[in-house]
């Protein structure tokens, strides 16, 4: 198998990366933004290297709660052989030893005032379904976001930055919040946040599935995700994230998910996306 990557410019946040162009086996390529972190900071354990699946979870929770995102792939170096190409004129922050990538497929933007009305309903409709996952920095940020309108159709937001819900990064620095920090702590003690968030089930964005907010929460277990193998003849595959981090993450993950989505159902208990059995 051929793979093709091209770093077309540097980092345009605080994290290594790039927008890349990647071909596969003689292929037209596509743009995507490349990304990873290289440390991490705090008491917790995760692991920098595996950032990309925990940002590729939260875009997959995000699917699976009816809101649009970019076509998107953890790029696996199993092997550390991938060759980041690039002109003279780049100054890279791409490292070719890493073990993963995430990378998200790059979509247009069109110019659209923050104060749209359309813009500013959908966003608000969609707020429960982003607080459950922790999702923040979007409302007002335009470069995280793109806004479509197109005739019949209804209005959608697709969400190009969601970050990672339960795990932060800034500067390539992996780092969980303060108050992440405290429901990992005590998560073993606080079992009725399991209790209330098992009587809760969410209504997709597309009101197409109804989610049990616990099996929201405990998915990553058995949860696959898109991803690019360079090893595969043909490299388009999914992968099945419990195969590739620990079982220290995956418990992790849970406790602050279970935290989260139990203090947005006390939030939006009158919401008519939220169920109570």
């Amino acid at each position: 198998m051929a793979l093709e990557i091209e770093i077309l410019t540097s980092s345009k946040g605080s994290n290594p990366g790039g927008k890349c162009s990647i071909g596969v086996n003689n292929r037209p390529p596509f743009l995507y933004y490349v990304k990873h972190c290289h440390s991490a900071s705090g008491k917790h354990p995760f692991n920098p290297q595996n950032q990309p699946f925990f940002e590729a979870i939260t875009f997959e929770m995000a699917r699976t709660l009816g809101l649009h995102v970019p076509d998107f792939y953890v790029l696996l170096n199993p092997e550390r052989g991938l060759e980041f190409k690039h002109s003279s004129d780049i100054k890279p922050n791409l490292h070719p030893d890493k073990k993963c990538y995430f990378a998200s497929r790059i979509i247009a933007q069109p110019s659209i005032r923050d104060d749209n009305p359309d813009l500013v309903r959908v966003i608000d409709e969609e707020r429960i379904h982003r607080d459950l996952l922790d999702v923040a920095d979007i409302e007002g940020i335009g470069q995280n976001y793109s806004f479509f309108e197109n005739g019949d159709e209804p209005p959608r937001v697709f969400y190009l930055d969601l970050g990672c819900s339960f795990v932060h990064s800034k500067e390539g620095k992996l780092f969980i919040q303060g108050r992440h920090q405290k429901a990992l702590e005590g998560c073993l003690r606080d079992k009725h946040y399991l209790k209330e968030l098992s009587h809760y089930a969410v209504i997709s964005r597309d009101d197409k599935i109804i989610v049990p907010l616990k099996e929201l929460a405990f998915s990553s277990r058995t949860m696959t995700v898109p991803a690019i193998d360079p090893r595969l003849r043909e490299p388009f595959t999914r992968v099945r994230v419990s195969d590739y981090l620990s079982e220290e993450e995956l418990h992790a993950i849970e406790c602050i998910l279970t935290a989260q989505m139990r203090d947005s159902v006390r939030k939006y208990k009158s919401s008519p996306y939220l169920i109570k059995d």
